[in-house]
């Protein structure tokens, strides 16, 4: 029956419905009439309601995609109503006189929730609960579709806390790993899809989880859609990925376009090198291209060669390992893209050359090399950069990756322009990843911010996936450089990271305050790297949660006095705010929260200065956000 008929129907004539055609009450879309006044549309819902009638779809429609009530007829269409509700109800809060919106919502909340959720309904005896848990998963929903991404961090933290310990959380990983995923592609780090051999068995999830891991885009695409067109209900889970994956693709096929524009670049002008920043990329060319947009089987069985060439590296036969990892890197180039496999080839190179040598001399270096690598692990940074300069002078060659090892030596005893020095003597493509971010560190230690910056999406090429840290400090560098934009964006990184890896909810306001003073003039000098708060676990930390899953440390023992041979003060809050990090890592809140009241109540001791208070503060404070 249409609206026509039922206007007809609760007592109203044609002439009627053409008078208030003629008023402007009621419009004619796709020959069909529409309500839009308020009062008549009023009568027309209670009316309806009374019939037990939903209401839905009997007004104009809003066509504004950037409109919240866009998406609510969107999720009306895919019959999700809570999750249209939801919407309305913010948008209701928004716009109070929207009576067209309140009344719909009064429509929604009669129909029947057919959605489908990540919830496991079996694990909650609670209804109340699960109603709770739902409307959770729905504003996730909500915030990815609105492009609220810090919003969607955080509601993503709370269910992960939630439902870790009850119910398979996998879904929730995936949701991180498209967030993490969507930011890499977002900073244009020339990541794109890549056809993998990745099978597509085993549960739809798992199958999701691969095919992202492998950045095998093109056939997650295909493999979702596939998905979506069999479920009986809408799903939540599925509209997530979905909606993903429409940025993905997009992110991806821009990407893409980058790097098929560069390599033409490459081709009329052989400079390539001058075009990216990142050194090893030269080795791509149009055939590169070709293989990664068309799926290629490889005509060796899959065989992963890096561990072979890690223990030929070890045995010291260097021949047989450069051998494995060239064959690593011809039958997985794909999936190593931004491995600086290059680094290793070179090393290879200069180890095979300074293997021809007389006995006695290999005898030598060899010896030189162990007694440094012990110094090394013993922290004797000094002595070690003796060894190594006498082991450098031997050989057929000059060894450049020493100069790795020497740079890295006085970085660890904070001699940041001697390590500097040293770092920038090894030519490009003798420089490892980890060194790359020791280099960042001490040209940010020295105040030489603009090389640190340079350096940093170099860094990000090899591990992208995490450091917080250096978010940080880049955030600090595009202060000093009075980047202030920048700045907030590189916040926004550390603040994602830490939910998405650390499943810490942190927000860096405190730092996002002090920019907003030095935006307005005033001289701040204490947004400094000193305050920035780690969340993953150091050695130190890992053993500690080891001792306390055994028992061996308890809460009463940590917070009874005296208990702690520790005699200092600042030692003692330090060894105790690491134990409360583990406890809350660990999902013992309880203990964790018990344990960070009685180091704040510490705090206040006289005899702490003003500056180790505040840093303990703001650790403090972040610690108990989890």
């Amino acid at each position: 029956m249409y609206m026509k008929e039922y206007l007809i129907e609760f007592g109203y004539t044609e002439e009627e419905i053409n008078t208030l055609i003629e008023q402007g009450k009621i419009k004619v879309l796709d020959g069909e009439p529409v309500i839009v006044d308020p009062d008549l549309f009023t009568v027309f819902i209670i009316k309806m309601l009374d019939e037990s009638i939903n209401p839905i779809g009997y007004f104009e429609k809003e066509t504004n995609d950037n409109s919240l009530l866009y998406h609510v007829y969107k999720y009306i269409e895919l019959r999700m109503f809570k999750e249209a509700e939801l919407l309305l109800d913010k948008y209701i809060k928004e716009n109070n006189n929207s009576l067209f919106a309140k009344m719909l919502y009064i429509g929604l909340d009669k129909l029947e929730d057919r959605t489908d959720y990540i919830l496991d309904d079996t694990k909650y005896e609670s209804e109340e609960m699960k109603k709770q848990l739902k409307k959770k998963e729905l504003e996730l929903l909500a915030a990815i579709e609105l492009d609220h991404q810090k919003e969607g961090y955080i509601i993503l933290q709370d269910l992960k806390s939630i439902y870790k310990y009850n119910q398979e959380s996998l879904p929730l990983l995936i949701i991180g790993d498209f967030m993490m995923e969507l930011r890499r592609l977002s900073t244009n780090h020339r990541r794109v899809s890549h056809h993998t051999d990745y099978n597509v068995t085993g549960d739809p999830d798992s199958v999701i989880m691969g095919l992202l891991k492998d950045m095998d885009y093109y056939r997650l695409d295909t493999f979702i859609k596939e998905e979506l067109e069999d479920l009986t209900n809408p799903s939540v889970k599925y509209e997530i990925y979905h909606l993903f994956m429409e940025q993905l693709m997009y992110l991806n096929n821009k990407n893409l376009k980058y790097i098929k524009d560069t390599m033409k670049i490459d081709v009329e002008s052989k400079s390539l090198s001058e075009v990216l920043r990142y050194n090893h990329l030269p080795r791509l060319d149009h055939n590169f291209i070709y293989d990664l947009t068309h799926p290629q089987k490889e005509e060796e069985p899959y065989i992963n060669y890096y561990p072979i060439y890690e223990q030929y590296k070890k045995e010291r036969n260097y021949v047989a390992a450069k051998q494995s990892l060239e064959k690593f890197n011809t039958h997985m180039k794909r999936q190593n893209i931004y491995k600086n496999i290059d680094y290793e080839l070179n090393e290879l190179d200069i180890l095979i050359k300074n293997s021809n040598v007389d006995e006695e001399t290999k005898s030598n270096m060899i010896q030189l090399e162990e007694e440094s690598n012990t110094l090394i692990e013993a922290k004797e940074y000094e002595f070690a950069i003796d060894k190594l300069l006498e082991l450098y002078n031997l050989g057929n060659i000059p060894n450049q990756f020493i100069y790795n090892k020497i740079g890295y030596c006085y970085y660890m005893n904070k001699q940041y322009p001697e390590a500097i020095y040293y770092y920038s003597k090894a030519p490009e493509g003798f420089i490892s990843p980890d060194d790359i971010e020791y280099l960042i560190y001490s040209y940010f230690k020295v105040g030489k911010y603009e090389d640190a910056l340079r350096l940093i999406p170099n860094y990000e090429m090899y591990y992208p996936d995490e450091n917080v840290r250096l978010h940080y400090i880049e955030s600090i560098c595009h202060v000093k450089l009075k980047e202030f934009n920048e700045a907030y964006d590189s916040l926004e990184s550390c603040e994602a990271m830490n939910v998405v890896y650390y499943n810490m909810p942190i927000a860096y306001n405190r730092e996002k305050e002090i920019i907003d003073k030095i935006k307005n003039g005033k001289k701040i000098d204490c947004y400094s790297d000193e305050d920035f708060v780690s969340y993953e676990l150091t050695e130190e930390e890992t053993k500690l949660a080891s001792d306390i899953a055994k028992n061996k440390v308890n809460l009463t023992s940590l917070v009874r006095s005296g208990d702690l041979t520790i005699h200092s003060l600042k030692d003692k809050i330090e060894y105790l705010m690491s134990c409360a990090k583990v406890y809350l890592q660990m999902g013992l809140e309880e203990e964790g929260t018990k344990l960070c009241k009685f180091i704040n109540a510490m705090l206040q001791d006289p005899r702490l200065e003003t500056k180790e208070k505040e840093v303990f503060t703001l650790r403090l404070k972040n610690y108990t956000t989890i």
